[in-house]
């Protein structure tokens, strides 16, 4: 980064240029990172984008010319075309004209005449029919010479302008030292104009490729569906040749085709939007420097040029190399990519065809000395010193200078503390093809000449594998003229962490989805510390002998894209191509490679880019569902959810399959060797194609039974599951005993019942509640070739408890038939039988089913089978309501899931199953196994009958009497209701009226005994005298004060709380009244009392609160203001704190 005014770095660490991606989320707050590698790539002018416009510009030159060869080719087949219709209509009207001539035979010319030229008609007819062809498709390629001319203007403005930009920017880094600083500033804002023209159509010719690849695709799949035209004829003529496969397969492209249209014009606009950012963002970087001091290098501190703000451990871009010309005296300086990464540093270059990149070797920081070179002629020099090479390099700014000069000491100054031992190495490039040809000098110093590598080495990289024509068949991010080979190098090769030819020919200078998909993948130091020398001088062979030509070419497009990421030890096993719904907005093409513990995923659309890794054991699942155009895969993972993708061009079925088994391998604690997974894998495609051509089911459900090795291949009932005419009714020879609607989809229901981790089932067992622990266990599902699966369940611990479960048939998500039969059981009292409880599940709508449960019992024909019918019609009704509980309890436990049934899936397992029709050990011992139910286990059913009945009569009583009082009240009517109103008022009426009248004649017999009192003068003896009341009115106080006639504090709080004296009545000589005075002085001295007490109450508490706060405010002022604490302020605190006293003592 630049500081004090100096120009911006403009080739910054890759993760900063992130202004040119397109974020999208998924559920579960999961980001899908589209990343535009080519606008990445066009804004920093890298080798990787020089080299790839180039070569493609060849390519769509080399391609026009082909588009116009196959115009005029489709031009000559639609004459020709043309004139077959002709000559069919002129053969219609010769022929029957030679039958009717009188010198033609009548009795055998003319019918033979007649019947060939019927004939010739109908054969002419049906091939004109085949062979009709629309103008369209040609219009719309003679319509792209407007879009391959509209790019060859583009491109030679390009041209223009990049070579007006190298030229002046060769001429801005050779001024000398003494220019005047004004005047180089004036250069650079220049050289910034010309810089920013150059950015600018770089994007652009970037983007016009982008879409021209696009048109170009779009028209010719148009040209290929219309040339296979969907008339009868056409159909009759693919199905009589065999070509009924390949005719769908061009549909589905075309099908493909016009999602990816859809798509490409959605994520244009989103390209372009990063396209603006980027330029944006690139401009701000590359804005010239103000400060003239950053264009005199006499004013650099050498003592500061390490000195950034920040730590940064990886640089790239382009500098200017000082070397001799190869056999000349002549200095020039050359134009190189320099790159820091990983404790190495090398360069890369463009090939002197400008079609390709090539890399020099790979130096350990640690053997190289770094300096500033002040000495240089040139401005902003320094010098990389190691035992074998001097070059000196030359960077276009100050800001550029500091920060190449601080990455190098930081990367040193790491290496050290880690004592890396790459560091101390030098690694040669491995192909010699992507070795740097030597142009100057120095060159041959860059690359280790002669190879140190052995000559079987040798002769295996740089001899056999160019010499293979193998097309990896792979849409790199970038296309460069040795892209292929770069892939094809995975063979032997591995692709190193730091910037080489095989990464810059596939994805640019660093690969920029490893940046974006794997976490911390932009901590170069990180990646220094775990990169391992081996990647970069070992030959790997990878592939043992069993792996197929057709896999190793899918593994090389995985390795190419991941790079080092993928392990040594893993290997692609399936692949398939599919648009991914990654919202509900947005669907991205993508390739998906699946290894034995991971899915990866490589989206390309519209330019943009990205890469995904999955582990394998995240998934539960996938299922498939056949469309008319495409076919649906659904992955269900642990966490709930599915995610949905629509299949290309292979079939869904065989990928559900091939992946299902794939995850059950995953999740098993028994690993197989890579040989066997991959014999299980071809069996399962051959049982697919076996299935296709014997015009079976698209979607068949098993695999073949192994007549070799191991015994059957475990995988995963799902999706296609069986052909089934979803029969309901079973009446004729079962009883149904149950019918139940459940709010959970079909499918959901099932796996609660029979899935691998369910024992509900259990319930419906005879004596299953005899033991609280019965410890019950299965076999795997057994698929045989009637598609049909049996597993049998046992309990260890109680042999009583053992059935044979069997799948007869299933439609996903909307019929499933299964049935559990006991063994034979025989009772104590002679009667044997078996027992037979089918269930059927089919959906009501998509987020409930229903449930129905119908039983027979297999008997022989005798006497005593009427009570073996009886028993076991018993023990299913008895047995029947648990399993209603069990299931009321699993919909509880789903409730709050949003996706039921991956939820369920997760919860109670998926159906695995292996192919086989041989029985099973298990299975042949249940056929033959008879159960002898003691009398024992008979009685406690029976009693646990009779304990059910009898809390279910108690609870139809409690029930019947609860209704009879609702009843009750409900049919009572208004009038009855009135009258017990009225009742219960008068009861009221005569209560009260009884009370009156008692407290009448109370009150009526005391006025006369009142009366007879008063007839003769009495002194009452309760008349208080006027000195009682003085008395008493004087003694109201309490003793407040210890000294109430001293104390200031006391008398302080009576001036406070002083009132007017209240005059004491007059006395009256009248002795008549002195009883009544009497009589009303008692009346007033209650009152007078409870006055006098609250009075002394509220007395006692406001001198104590009075008392507590003069305390408080003494202390304040003797603590804090003690120069105002005089000797009267220090007598009245004193008084304080001897009334505090007194009243903690005596009041309190």
């Amino acid at each position: 980064m630049a500081s004090n005014g100096e120009k911006k770095d403009p080739h910054p660490a890759p993760g900063v240029l992130g202004s040119s991606d397109v974020a999208f989320h998924l559920s579960e707050d999961r980001v899908v990172k589209l990343i535009a590698v080519g606008l990445k790539e066009a804004s920093t002018d890298s080798p990787s984008f020089r080299a790839s416009v180039n070569y493609m510009n060849s390519e769509i030159t080399s391609y026009h010319l082909l588009i116009k060869k196959a115009i005029d080719y489709l031009k000559r087949f639609v004459a020709a075309c043309t004139a077959l219709q002709g000559v069919s209509s002129e053969f219609q009207t010769i022929f029957p004209s030679i039958s009717q001539n009188s010198l033609v035979n009548r009795d055998i010319a003319k019918t033979c005449i007649e019947r060939t030229s019927q004939d010739v008609n109908e054969v002419l007819g049906f091939i004109n029919g085949a062979l009709a062809f629309k103008k369209e498709p040609i219009q719309n390629l003679l319509n792209l010479d407007g879009d391959f001319a509209a790019y060859f203007e583009l491109r030679h403005a390009f041209e223009g302008i990049q070579a007006k930009y190298d030229s002046y920017l060769d001429k801005f880094v050779a001024q000398p030292k003494t220019l005047d600083p004004t005047t180089a500033r004036e250069d650079a804002q220049q050289l910034f104009e010309l810089r920013k023209q150059y950015i600018h159509i770089s994007l652009s010719i970037w983007i016009s490729i982008t879409k021209l690849k696009h048109k170009v695709s779009s028209v010719l799949v148009d040209v290929c569906d219309t040339m296979r035209n969907s008339s009868e004829q056409s159909r009759n003529l693919a199905e009589f040749l065999g070509l009924e496969e390949s005719s769908k397969k061009v549909e589905r492209a075309k099908y493909f085709m016009d999602l990816q249209a859809r798509s490409h014009k959605s994520l244009l606009k989103d390209l372009l939007s990063a396209r603006r950012t980027s330029e944006e963002s690139v401009i701000n970087i590359c804005t010239p420097s103000n400060d003239l001091d950053s264009y005199m290098p006499a004013t650099i501190n050498m003592a500061h040029l390490t000195d950034t703000d920040m730590e940064q451990y990886e640089k790239h871009g382009w500098v200017f190399l000082k070397s001799k010309k190869i056999n000349s005296k002549e200095i020039v300086w050359i134009k190189r990519w320099l790159f820091i990464k990983g404790d190495l540093f090398g360069f890369l270059s463009i090939s002197t065809s400008g079609t390709y990149v090539e890399e020099s070797d790979k130096i350990g920081i640690l053997l190289a000395n770094v300096r500033y070179k002040p000495e240089e002629d040139r401005k902003f020099c320094f010098e990389i010193k190691t035992l074998q090479t001097e070059v000196t390099i030359q960077v276009e700014t100050l800001g550029e200078l500091k920060s190449w000069l601080s990455v190098f000491h930081t990367v040193k100054m790491s290496a050290l503390q880690r004592n890396s031992t790459i560091s101390m190495s030098r690694y040669e490039p491995m192909l010699d093809l992507f070795a740097l040809e030597p142009v100057v000098e120095k060159d041959l110093e860059l690359v280790n000449l002669p190879s140190t590598k052995p000559e079987n080495a040798q002769r295996l990289l740089n001899k056999t594998l160019p010499s293979l024509k193998v097309d990896v068949d792979i849409s790199a991010p970038l296309v460069t003229e040795l892209t292929n080979l770069a892939c094809l190098s995975h063979l032997y090769l591995t692709s190193p962490k730091v910037p080489s030819a095989f990464t810059a020919n596939v994805w640019g200078f660093v690969n920029w989805g490893l940046y974006y998909a794997v976490k911390n993948r932009n901590d170069t130091l990180e990646i220094a510390t775990k990169m391992h020398s081996s990647t970069l001088n070992s030959i790997n062979l990878r592939y043992p002998a069993s792996y197929p030509i057709e896999l190793r070419q899918l593994d090389l497009q995985l390795r190419s894209l991941f790079e080092s990421y993928i392990n040594t030890n893993e290997f692609v096993l399936v692949a398939f191509r599919a648009f991914w719904s990654a919202n509900s907005k947005q669907e991205l093409f993508c390739h998906l490679y699946v290894t034995e513990s991971h899915i990866y995923v490589y989206t390309t659309n519209c330019g943009l880019v990205s890469i995904s890794l999955f582990k394998l054991t995240n998934f539960l699942y996938v299922d498939s569902v056949q469309k008319a155009s495409y076919d649906l895969l659904r992955l269900y993972t642990v966490s709930g959810v599915s995610t949905k993708m629509k299949l290309c061009l292979e079939p869904g079925d065989l990928v559900k399959d091939q992946v299902n088994y794939l995850i059950s391998l995953k999740k098993s604690s028994v690993s197989k060797p890579l040989e066997l997974i991959i014999d299980e894998l071809t069996k399962i495609k051959q049982v697919h194609s076996k299935s296709k051509s014997k015009g079976l089911s698209s979607d068949p459900l098993t695999i073949p039974q192994n007549s070799e090795g191991e015994k059957s291949i475990v995988t995963i009932a799902s999706s296609a599951d069986m052909d089934t005419n979803m029969k309901l009714n079973y009446n004729e020879d079962m009883h149904l005993i149950w019918i139940q609607k459940y709010d959970l989809p079909a499918k959901a229901l099932f796996h609660v019942l029979v899935g691998d981790q369910s024992f509900l089932l259990q319930s419906m067992l005879p004596f299953a509640q005899l033991s609280v622990d019965t410890g019950t266990q299965h076999t795997v599902w057994r698929c045989d070739s009637q598609q049909k699966l049996t597993r049998i369940i046992w309990s260890p611990t109680m042999e009583l408890l053992s059935a044979e479960q069997r799948i007869e048939s299933m439609l996903n998500n909307k019929y499933y038939n299964f049935t559990q039969s006991t063994p034979y059981l025989y009772l104590p009292f002679g009667s044997a039988g078996r027992l037979i409880i089918r269930f059927i599940i089919f959906n009501t709508d998509s987020r409930s089913s229903k449930l129905l449960v119908y039983y027979k019992v297999m008997r022989n024909r005798n006497i005593l089978e009427i009570f073996s019918s009886f028993f076991f019609r018993q023990v299913i009704l008895f047995q029947i309501d648990d399993l209603h509980k069990h299931l009321l309890a699993a919909i509880q436990s789903l409730a709050n899931e949003n996706r039921k049934i991956a939820s369920a899936i997760k919860l109670y397992g998926p159906i695995t199953k292996f192919d086989a029709d041989e029985l099973t050990e298990e299975e042949v011992r249940f056929d033959k196994d008879i159960k002898h139910i003691k009398m024992e286990f008979l009685l406690n059913l029976v009693l646990q009958k009779l304990n059910l009945e009898f809390d279910k009569l108690l609870h139809v009583a409690a029930k019947l009497l609860m209704n009879l009082l609702f009843s009750t009240y409900k049919n009572f009517q208004l009038h009855w209701l009135l009258i017990l109103s009225l009742g219960i008022s008068l009861i009221f009426n005569v209560y009260f009226a009884g009370k009156s009248t008692h407290a009448y004649w109370v009150e009526h017999n005391t006025e006369k005994y009142v009366n007879s009192l008063v007839q003769k003068p009495t002194l009452m003896k309760r008349v208080i005298s006027i000195d009682d009341i003085q008395d008493f009115a004087h003694n109201t106080s309490v003793q407040l004060s210890y000294n109430a006639s001293e104390s200031q504090c006391f008398l302080e709080f009576r001036k406070q709380a002083a009132v007017g004296e209240i005059s004491l009545p007059t006395e009256s000589k009248v002795q008549s009244r002195l009883v009544e005075f009497g009589l009303q002085r008692n009346e007033l001295l209650t009152e007078l009392g409870i006055v006098n007490a609250a009075e002394r109450a509220y007395l006692v508490s406001e001198w104590r609160r009075w008392v507590f706060a003069e305390h408080r405010n003494c202390e304040i002022a003797r603590t804090r203001y003690p120069q105002k604490y005089d000797e009267q302020l220090s007598r009245y605190c004193e008084s304080a704190k001897a009334e505090m006293d007194y009243i903690s003592h005596v009041l309190l």
